[in-house]
């Protein structure tokens, strides 16, 4: 990595470097930003939650989190811990996602899909 930056450094004008120095401060802003709606998301969620333990799984589940995995969650086995159907943890994982201005992948939230990573 140092190589190419070194690279660049003999290629690019002051101008150039400048440019790509406030695009890269620019887009950790953009991925700052993000992470700050997913936390508020979260806190969100959590804070008004009755059954925490309950959305917390949901959030795992909704954001592919590492516990999601070890624990096998998908929206089955939620709504059978806690008794309720797959569709209605689908819509409050479907809900965090839209307070958090993320969108869902195109295969749902079973097992390890999460959320998309391309956005």
């Amino acid at each position: 990595m140092a190589a190419i930056s070194e690279y660049l450094e003999s290629v690019l004008t002051p101008e150039q470097r400048a440019i790509v120095e406030w695009m890269e401060r620019t887009e950790n802003r953009l991925a700052a930003e993000k992470l700050i709606r997913v936390l508020y998301a979260i806190d969100e969620v959590m804070t008004h939650s009755r059954q925490p333990t309950r959305d917390w799984q949901q959030i795992s589940l909704a954001l592919g989190l590492p516990s999601c995995r070890y624990l096998q969650l998908t929206e089955k086995t939620i709504g059978q811990r806690f008794g309720i159907g797959p569709m209605a943890v689908s819509k409050s994982i479907t809900k965090l996602l839209r307070l958090a201005e993320l969108k869902p992948n195109g295969r749902g939230y079973n097992g390890t899909n999460g959320i998309r990573t391309d956005l």
